[in-house]
């Protein structure tokens, strides 16, 4: 089923597989994306999308990618 681009709590709540409750927690800290239309609500599919990969756990092979990145990035700049 095609989900459309201004999620209900509903809708939300079963996309991300969380309880109503849990929704209205999270949102009411601030901690997941959303906006309100009167006593309202919504969620846009793309910004609870790019939520859920900023949780993404690195592989071992990416961190190491990253540190001899940083450490030829200082190296370069100490020269």
């Amino acid at each position: 089923q095609q989900l459309p681009d201004i999620l209900t709590v509903q809708q939300a709540s079963d996309f991300l597989k969380l309880k109503i409750t849990t929704l209205y927690e999270k949102t009411s800290r601030k901690l997941i994306p959303h906006f309100k239309k009167g006593n309202k609500l919504y969620f846009h599919l793309s910004e609870l999308q790019e939520w859920i990969t900023q949780g993404k756990v690195k592989t071992r092979e990416e961190i190491e990618g990253e540190a001899i990145t940083f450490t030829l990035n200082k190296k370069s700049q100490a020269a």
